[in-house]
């Protein structure tokens, strides 16, 4: 498999992956925005706000049971060394032990929060299901190493569906806000079981239970480990200082802008993901200018995208609020017109971060991640209490831009890695234009003002030379990308 991915240019490769991926989750990507339409509109800002709390609290203790050991695992499976089946087999172990603790304890602790019982109630049921997403989450890995990312989407598709399917159950009988988290369950069971059924022949879940391979592990796993923990802060705690510093009416509104935020995200994690095991093999057989090459085709792929989703969003915040959840969440516009604004620095972070944990220097972005958790936390709090989801959507976007111009430093800091000033220029002038394209066209339907900007936005990006003329031919073609300058 191995030999004959190595054939192919690497961007392609990545770009190839993240197409068929993409392809895969287009069915869950639907369903879930179908879903998430159905709920925000049956149950209201406050209702919906309540079922919101509930779930981001359980994201906060699945990100928290995570401790890093999906990115390790992938670490280790990209070297493809034999002698690691002993070592994944006790890093299996360990995820299932961190989950159990984290939400037991977890959800004791929500008890004591002055949250409904409402909330109370959907935090225990959704640990359920987030820790069969966990376990999902680490599997799928393997598809990542191995360029068969379609197999974890077509399973998270699966899941997506019978959850939708729950959703219109519920909303036919009438059904209490205990339902929703149930189903969520349900799709998250059935997730797991298409990811392990479909992982078989390319990944053992065999487990060992040596306490003393446990501690090499952990210290492997601890810059991860505090970057997990870290990026809470700046994903998840605006919404829960909102829970606990306003009404869940005000956290409804947020959560409705904010769920595009969310889709968002899953976009850079998918290529980082692809793009690590390359990124890991040429720092292991110390490849300096390949490494470079790889970095700086990743950069103009995720920056192009983006900055696409960037514009398009601030421009068709009122159609995207409207269309999906209704009138009911006009406060969202203004919200998610600012959470825009955020994308492309996120997609930048995600990026440099990936590339600096491929470079063994994990404790470099643990410590940006930590210095800028300790500094938003602070902000977050004071923003929130003066000014609310407004002060949380700004902060937002101030902390995802500080990540950004941090991880980007480091990264030119200890790679060789060159950024022409022309493509920049290029890429900048491409996305001003995209813009003010989509704002002309805003009058005309969604879906024409969209494919009109998406073709202007390609155009403009080969006439300025922001991609070549021959990189889109060997993407095509399938044939090695030389080093073209």
């Amino acid at each position: 498999m191995y030999n004959k991915v190595a054939t192919m240019s690497r961007v392609r490769a990545v770009l190839q992956n993240t197409v068929y991926q993409g392809a895969a989750r287009t069915v869950g990507v639907i369903t879930g925005l179908i879903t998430f339409a159905l709920l925000t509109r049956y149950l209201g800002p406050e209702r919906f706000g309540d079922y919101s709390i509930a779930l981001t609290y359980t994201g906060v203790l699945a990100a928290i049971a995570e401790l890093g050991m999906p990115v390790l695992l992938l670490k280790i499976l990209s070297l493809h060394r034999r002698s690691d089946a002993a070592v994944i087999a006790n890093l299996n172990s360990l995820r299932i032990f961190a989950s159990l603790i984290v939400f037991l304890a977890g959800v004791g602790l929500a008890q004591l929060l002055p949250y409904a019982q409402d909330v109370k109630l959907g935090i225990a049921i959704a640990s359920i299901g987030f820790i069969f997403l966990n376990f999902t989450q680490y599997i799928g890995v393997v598809f990542q190493e191995r360029l068969k990312t379609h197999l974890s989407g077509l399973a998270d598709s699966i899941g997506r569906l019978l959850v939708l399917a729950a959703t219109f159950i519920g909303l036919e009988r009438n059904a209490p806000l205990s339902w929703y988290f149930w189903a969520f369950v349900v799709g998250s069971l059935a997730t797991f079981g298409g990811t392990y059924f479909l992982s078989r022949d390319l990944f053992s879940l065999k487990l060992k239970l040596r306490l003393r391979a446990w501690g090499p592990l952990l210290r492997q796993a601890l810059p991860l480990m505090l970057i997990s923990l870290f990026s809470l802060v700046y994903f998840k705690v605006d919404t829960l200082i909102l829970s606990l510093l306003d009404s869940s009416y005000v956290v409804g509104v947020y959560s409705a802008a904010y769920k595009y935020i969310d889709v968002f995200i899953t976009i850079p994690a998918i290529f980082g993901a692809l793009a690590l095991p390359f990124f890991t093999r040429s720092t292991e057989h110390r490849e300096e200018q390949r490494f470079g090459r790889q970095f700086e085709r990743s950069l103009r792929l995720i920056l192009m995208s983006g900055g696409l989703l960037a514009a398009v969003t601030f421009v068709e915040a009122d159609r995207f609020i409207t269309i999906f959840s209704g009138t009911a969440y006009a406060e969202s516009i203004i919200i998610l017109r600012i959470l825009a604004l955020a994308i492309l620095p996120l997609f930048l972070g995600s990026l440099c971060s990936t590339a600096l944990i491929a470079r063994n220097k994990s404790y470099i972005v643990a410590w940006i991640f930590g210095s800028t958790a300790v500094i938003s936390l602070v902000l977050y709090v004071a923003a929130i209490d003066r000014f609310s989801l407004y002060g949380a959507a700004v902060s937002t976007v101030m902390v995802e831009t500080a990540i950004a111009v941090a991880t980007i430093t480091a990264l030119l800091r200890s790679s060789i890695v060159l950024i022409h000033l022309r493509i920049v220029l290029g890429y900048i002038s491409s996305v001003l234009v995209l813009g003010a394209t989509l704002y002309a066209a805003h009058s005309l339907p969604m879906v024409i003002t969209i494919a009109i900007g998406t073709l202007v936005y390609v155009l403009l990006l080969i006439a300025f030379r922001v991609v070549q003329h021959h990189e889109i031919s060997h993407v095509i073609r399938g044939t090695r990308l030389q080093n073209h300058r």
